[in-house]
């Protein structure tokens, strides 16, 4: 894991951010205020500044990926339609990304 500052490891070892390692990248949710949630992908450190490597935020290759193997435009793809290995982090390991 990208480890910048301390103050960063400890937010993700208390799960204030969720490390996503079929993204690999770490995320933030939050809440709206129309009571939805969103997520927010971090490609900078919070607390440091500190850049994140470009290996380590990968959510547009995932898409990519993603429509390729399926054919389809990411928007239209539903979450029983993705295959298992893109549920982790194997679709990019496998692809030597």
């Amino acid at each position: 894991m990208f480890d910048c500052c301390e103050s960063f490891r400890v937010s993700v070892d208390r799960k204030e951010f969720r490390l996503y390692s079929q993204y690999r990248g770490v995320c933030y949710y939050f809440k709206r205020s129309d009571g939805s949630y969103g997520q927010y992908f971090f490609k900078y450190c919070p607390f440091c500044g500190a850049k994140m490597p470009k290996h380590f935020y990968a959510s547009d290759e995932y898409e990519n990926a993603l429509e390729e193997a399926l054919g389809k435009d990411f928007c239209n793809i539903t979450s029983e339609e993705i295959p298992e290995e893109f549920k982790t982090d194997e679709w990019w390991k496998k692809r030597g990304l």
